[in-house]
């Protein structure tokens, strides 16, 4: 009999000791029989030089299709953009979508190498019922269980050695509701921030006369730096204008029917993903574009410069409204929402200075690219220099998703259970009454790891803080905080001269490779260690005198040197922020 494929948990339960799983995603934590010896096929991207050379291959996939793409929705849609425009538009949309199809597609390369013969269980469905109406909800499909049983199954007919068996059962494809105290509680923050922006914006639309037009919208600034930021601006300001919110519109094959050359493919990978892209592209980009490309914010006059750090990554509806002037020559500024040391490989930072005129970072070995310029921690948050010298310790987790939604140089996927190992081996390393002062702060979406339980599991002891909580006031009940994976936390630490031991395995968090030395310098104060057993280590030997520990001077010496090449607090943010500002307002500028 032929092993049956499991691709996702929604055949888990149909599965038995012949058969093979496509990857740990596939089988539910809780369900796990330790007994059972499952055969779980090898993750491609384990091989992190192979990682590499992919998110290179899908980066440089990502341009060509941008610039295939480009004439067709032009046509299609009745425009003129640039590949800019439609870069900044789809862009991140397709990152995702190219490193999703192109992972799966690899985990079935590795299913049918191992494998001569394969089953799969499966119903054909009306694929048109999975399109996302826009790129965040696409990002949660990428995610979803059931979305990748289907999208994996719809692969799957590329790959004839993988024999269709019928389910003979429906899948329940409705996502759990949520919480009717959760969901209005949402409404009600949402409603009272649009109160508060539109308020705001208001009061400071006027604030100072002048030619020149600002649009400013989730700039990740407090409000001091923003009225400071407001009040040098000569000329009109709009403050987080409202942009259409986007529906589920109905999908119209009309929309749908073009296709990609494929004659520009080089594998049997690329000619499906250019068939597959029409089909799965949000809706918002094709059946809803109209009314997103004519109905949002009425500006009347090009603004001069349109400055924000979330929105081009999340809002679509702002993507449309803001290429149709930067292809008029408004000046697009794009502030880094998070900070650290750059990663080996990252393509949406490239994606971020493909579409920005200019980009902040936040210190000066982030400063990477030729559009670039470290303006310092514009958006720190963290009361500096604020703990409780006779707390306990906080553990500060990371997730990301069972499946992979986009390459980077940190932990993808089932690398998550690697993570998790080494989290639970330094916890039971810690002293006794330590770990009776430690608390874990999970991550509030653990994406399906079901971390808790595993916490639990291997760490009898375990305390969890509530991460529903306030987490710049949370932090400040502590004596010492642990930085457990490369992203904006431990920089945040390190800029508020807050205590902090940071350890990962540099294997799986790999950071560019100018950062090495500037990590040794952390390692030999103590601060930085790659290996759980070290950090443990260090934790039980300061416990008593972290502050002395901490204030040495030759440990406060290497935090400000770090901190000045990779999140600098102690340059005036704003005032840089502001001089970018007169620069870019030059028509020279560029």
């Amino acid at each position: 009999m032929k092993p049956s494929l499991i691709v996702s948990p929604w055949t888990y339960h149909l599965s038995d000791k012949n058969d093979v799983f496509l990857g740990e995603w596939a089988i539910p934590y809780s369900n796990k029989e330790d007994n059972l010896n499952y055969k779980i096929l090898p993750y491609h991207w384990d091989n992190r030089r192979k990682a590499q050379s992919d998110s290179r291959y899908i980066s440089k996939l990502r341009k060509t299709l941008i610039s295939e793409i480009t004439p067709v929705l032009n046509k299609l849609h009745k425009t003129n953009l640039s590949e800019r425009s439609w870069n900044l538009i789809i862009g991140f949309w397709l990152i995702r979508f190219l490193s999703v199809s192109f992972d799966r597609w690899s985990m079935l390369e590795v299913a049918v190498k191992n494998f001569d013969k394969l089953t799969t269980r499966f119903n054909k469905v009306n694929i048109l019922d999975f399109i996302p109406s826009d790129t965040a909800d696409a990002s949660r499909k990428f995610r979803d269980d059931y979305w990748n049983h289907i999208f994996i199954n719809y692969l799957i007919e590329n790959f004839p050695s993988i024999e269709y068996l019928p389910l003979n059962y429906p899948l329940n494809k409705n996502s759990k509701k949520k919480d009717f105290k959760i969901k209005l509680h949402n409404e009600i923050r949402k409603f009272s921030k649009l109160i508060f922006n539109q308020s705001k914006n208001y009061l400071i639309k006027y604030l100072r006369g002048g030619e020149n037009v600002f649009v400013i919208t989730d700039p990740s600034l407090s409000l001091k730096s923003f009225l400071k930021l407001r009040l040098s601006l000569k000329g009109r300001t709009y403050y987080q204008p409202n942009f259409l919110s986007v529906k589920n519109y109905t999908h119209n094959i009309k929309y749908r029917s073009w296709i990609l050359p494929i004659d520009n493919s080089n594998s049997n990978f690329e000619i499906t993903l250019r068939k597959m892209i029409p089909f799965f592209m949000p809706s918002i980009f094709l059946e809803g574009f109209e009314r997103h490309n004519k109905n949002n914010p009425s500006i009347k006059k090009i603004p001069n410069i349109i400055f924000t750090s979330y929105k081009h990554i999340s809002d679509d509806s702002f993507k449309i409204w803001a290429s149709k002037f930067i292809d008029k020559g408004s000046k697009l500024i794009i502030g880094c929402h998070g900070g650290g040391v750059p990663l080996l490989f990252n393509d949406s930072k490239d994606f971020e200075s493909e579409i920005a005129n200019i980009l902040l970072v936040t210190g000066s070995k982030n400063n990477i690219y030729k559009n670039s310029y470290n303006v310092g921690q514009f958006w720190a948050r963290l009361k500096y220099k604020t703990y409780n010298r006779k707390g306990g310790a906080l553990i500060i987790g990371a997730i990301h998703p069972r499946y992979a939604i986009e390459i980077h140089s940190f932990a993808i996927s089932s690398q998550m259970i690697r993570y998790f190992k080494d989290q639970f081996s330094f916890y039971n390393s810690l002293s006794k009454h330590i770990r009776e002062n430690t608390k874990v702060r999970l991550y509030p979406n653990n994406y399906g790891w079901e971390e808790k339980q595993r916490w639990k599991d291997n760490c009898k002891e375990v305390q969890f803080a509530n991460n529903q909580e306030n987490f710049n006031l949370q932090i400040r009940k502590f004596r010492l905080l642990v930085a457990t994976y490369n992203a904006t936390t431990f920089i945040e630490f390190l800029a508020a001269n807050i205590p902090v031991i940071i350890f990962w395995d540099k294997e799986i968090w790999q950071c560019t490779n100018f950062a090495e030395e500037d990590f040794q310098k952390l390692s030999e104060v103590g601060i930085f260690h790659t290996d759980y057993f070290s950090a443990s280590n260090m934790i039980n030997k300061i416990w008593d005198n972290v502050d002395n520990w901490w204030n040495s001077n030759n440990l406060q010496k290497v935090r400000q040197s770090f901190c000045k090449q990779y999140g600098d607090r102690d340059t005036n943010s704003t005032k840089n922020i502001i001089s970018i500002f007169e620069q870019a307002l030059d028509s020279r500028y560029k």
